[in-house]
């Protein structure tokens, strides 16, 4: 479930997938069309919020910088039905405009927070209990462990979820994010076999 750069447009989607096509290898989905050429001139939009779907699991909105003292820097769910902050999709490599599933992402806040000079996500590797997604990198967080790696977007349910593919193992080992809700918060984190909450599971709302 999608809702892709609606401020360009439907005809204009239409028009790119009749020109670029829609089968995709290793049946990956189009997720979004970050920029379009119309009348010559490139339209770009990657700026969005989540639509929060477990319907049948534990209720909030999107995503937002965790604000308070336990939380800080973490990438929260919302404790009520609100979309929380922007999210900017920036892929890795070269772009040919278009975001698919399996596509490695870097993605950040459409801001930059209080806690950090920077609001790119990134995977902290001391345990939480868990690994932790948190925003920052650099000198922002000195004396702890980052995970080297990429996020991606994955078909998941009626919409998608998010996952970390992690560069510190082996062979690229990629975890689906889920979300620890405690007395500290709503925590998004790294899931394994020891985890019986489900992915985080949204759609995507295109704010401009």
């Amino acid at each position: 479930m999608v809702i892709p750069a609606q401020s360009l447009g439907i005809p204009y989607i239409s028009a790119y997938l009749d020109s670029h096509g829609t089968n995709f290898s290793h049946g990956a989905y189009l997720i979004l069309i970050l920029c379009i050429s119309i009348r010559n001139a490139q339209q770009c939009s990657n700026q969005y919020t989540l639509l929060h779907l477990n319907r049948n699991g534990p209720q909030g909105g999107g995503v937002e910088v965790g604000s308070g003292p336990i939380e800080r820097c973490k990438v929260v769910a919302t404790k009520i039905n609100y979309r929380g902050k922007g999210l900017i999709f920036n892929t890795k490599g070269r772009s040919s405009g278009v975001i698919l599933t399996e596509t490695p992402l870097e993605i950040r806040f459409n801001f930059i927070p209080y806690c950090s000079e920077s609001s790119k996500w990134v995977v902290f590797g001391d345990d939480f209990p868990t690994k932790w997604v948190g925003i920052g990198e650099g000198g922002d967080h000195l004396g702890m462990e980052y995970l080297s790696g990429s996020f991606m977007i994955k078909k998941y349910g009626e919409g998608y979820k998010f996952a970390f593919c992690s560069n510190n193992t082996n062979h690229n080992t990629c975890f689906s994010i889920g979300r620890i809700d405690d007395h500290e918060g709503r925590d998004l984190v790294l899931m394994d076999n020891s985890h019986t909450n489900v992915p985080f599971n949204f759609a995507l709302i295109n704010i401009g």
